[in-house]
C-alpha cells in the first residue's frame, strides 16, 4: 500500500470534520441554534414597536414535559 502524504491525510480529515454531525458551522448546527432559541423563548429580531412582544413558552413546556420519559429510556 503506498504511503499517504500529510496533505492528503489533512484533506481527508477536514472533509470528515465538515461532514460530522457535531460540526459547528453546518446546517444542522444552525437548526440546533434555532431550536434552542425557540426553547428559550428568545425574540426573533423582527419585532415591531407598538405591537405585542409576547413570547410563548409552549416549546419549552412540551420538551420539559417529555424529558423524564426520554431520559428513562
Amino acid at each position: 500500500m503506498p504511503k499517504m502524504s500529510d496533505t492528503d491525510l489533512q484533506a481527508i480529515l477536514d472533509a470528515k470534520i465538515q461532514n460530522s454531525l457535531g460540526y459547528q458551522g453546518g446546517r444542522l448546527a444552525q437548526e440546533r441554534r434555532q431550536a434552542e432559541q425557540y426553547y428559550k423563548g428568545e425574540a426573533f429580531g423582527n419585532e415591531i414597536d407598538g405591537r405585542s412582544q409576547v413570547v410563548s413558552h409552549d416549546v419549552a413546556e412540551a420538551v420539559d414535559s417529555m424529558m423524564p420519559s426520554l431520559l428513562r429510556t
